[in-house]
């Protein structure tokens, strides 16, 4: 199936693609001219097209034009397509051209899941694949330069969006982003939730790494923007590799993160608690300290899977999701966001309670809650264990706790006991987030 590269040029606004109307004489294409142009061309030229307000291209230039390396560039109203004859596969004998309009549409499906983001539609009147890779060319807001872009494809017979693909749009304003069918699609400038996904808009990777002088925890991936450094925080060391998973087109280094504690030292969850520490989940509680045997609050563990996530807390700030959320506390953009998502629902009452204490069976929910909505399924590498004391699971939580014991990310107490209502420690929070970090990239 043929791929299409999109390329957005960033100009002052959002433009309507549409047809030229022609006034006075009516202005055709000669399409014979173009076919000798491509016979005389040589290796590597561009041939452009003035398509005059059309949009269908002959099949018998693309036969024309197929494996030889030039260009066809058909210059549109507002865009334009890239065509290279290297690019073009097999044509069926019985087409006679192909429909080159594209028109930014009001479709009811795009326009309800994307609700009231920054989008771009976008639709390709021909349907389906189509036997060459081409590249598009549109204008949009300069002010999404340095942005995370994604492309949905809309799918009629679902109803649903599905990913197709991502990137950042550099200085120049150029982004390239994959499709593989002409269909109706959607950009944006933020993840859409609650859609149906073929994949995540992340990739993955690895990274050579022999020289491991201060220990396999504190080096992280990182990845520039706007001249600030972003630590990759789903990322571990396997072997001599450091894999990860961030966001798309960005360009990867690694670095050793140090933090320094005076209380971590000798603890028995020190390799954990490093780990945690490099990949900026949590802080201390002050310069010297982290506490790891104090509990865990819910405040903080949400935090801490927000900035797993990494997300944008401006776009949280202000919204209140539990009145007894103070806006003006360190975690209230992080609940705003796990409620949001649908990753914590409360306690009852309108409450969160972000400053008690989060017991085993609550933090197994919450952490089987947020695997959701990063579309991940755990490996199950452990067979089902049947805890002592399994009756005192709460309903709610057993699911939960299976399956997180299975992928062996929360494991039992001695006596073979789970112990469901206990308090959770700083330090064996960071446990759990390291095996579910791993379970992530092994997944």
């Amino acid at each position: 199936m043929a791929t299409f590269s999109i390329i957005i040029v960033l100009l002052k606004c959002f433009v309507v693609l549409c047809k030229t109307k022609n006034n006075g004489e009516s202005k055709t294409i000669d399409w014979d001219a173009i076919k000798s142009k491509i016979r005389r061309a040589k290796d590597g030229d561009i041939i452009k097209v003035n398509m005059l307000g059309e949009t269908r291209i002959p099949a018998s230039v693309l036969e024309l034009l197929k494996g030889k390396n030039v260009t066809l560039e058909l210059l549109m109203d507002n865009y334009n397509w890239s065509i290279n004859g290297d690019k073009i596969g097999a044509i069926p004998s019985n087409k006679k051209s192909y429909d080159m309009e594209t028109s930014v549409i009001a479709d009811k499906g795009l326009s309800t899941v994307a609700g009231k983001r920054d989008i771009l539609q976008i639709g390709f009147v021909h349907s389906g694949g189509v036997p060459f890779e081409a590249t598009l060319g549109i204008k949009v807001d300069k002010k999404y330069i340095d942005e995370e872009v994604y492309l949905y494809c809309y799918n009629e017979q679902s109803e649903q969006i599905e990913y197709a693909a991502s990137g950042t749009i550099d200085k120049r304003g150029n982004i390239f982003l994959n499709i593989e069918k002409a269909l109706k699609h959607v950009i944006t400038t933020e993840i859409l939730k609650g859609t149906l996904v073929k994949e995540n808009p992340f990739m993955t990777g690895k990274l050579k790494h022999e020289d491991k002088p201060i220990g396999d925890n504190w080096i992280v991936p990182f990845y520039m923007r706007d001249s600030n450094r972003n630590i990759v925080s789903i990322s571990a060391m396997f072997g001599d590799l450091i894999h990860y998973i961030a966001p798309a087109t960005s360009r990867y280094n690694y670095t050793y993160n140090v933090k320094s504690f005076e209380d971590i030292s000798g603890h028995w969850s020190l390799d954990n608690i490093e780990f945690v520490l490099a990949r900026e989940l949590f802080n201390g509680i002050n310069d010297n300290q982290f506490a790891p045997d104090d509990t865990m609050t819910r405040g903080m563990l949400v935090t801490g899977l927000g900035r797993l996530s990494g997300i944008d807390i401006e776009k949280y700030k202000g919204n209140k999701a539990f009145f007894d959320v103070d806006l003006n506390e360190w975690y209230a953009p992080y609940v705003a966001w796990a409620a949001e998502n649908r990753i914590v629902e409360g306690i009852g009452d309108n409450r969160f309670a972000p400053n008690a204490p989060v017991t085993r069976e609550q933090m197994a929910l919450i952490i089987t809650n947020y695997a959701k909505t990063v579309y991940h399924d755990f490996v199950l590498v452990n067979g089902e264990v049947k805890f002592s004391d399994s009756r005192s699971i709460s309903p709610w939580a057993v699911e939960s706790v299976k399956s997180l014991q299975r992928a062996r990310i929360i494991l039992g107490k001695p006596n073979n006991l789970f112990d469901p209502q206990g308090l959770s420690t700083r330090a064996e929070v960071c446990t759990v987030l390291k095996r579910l970090i791993e379970a992530m990239l092994n997944k």
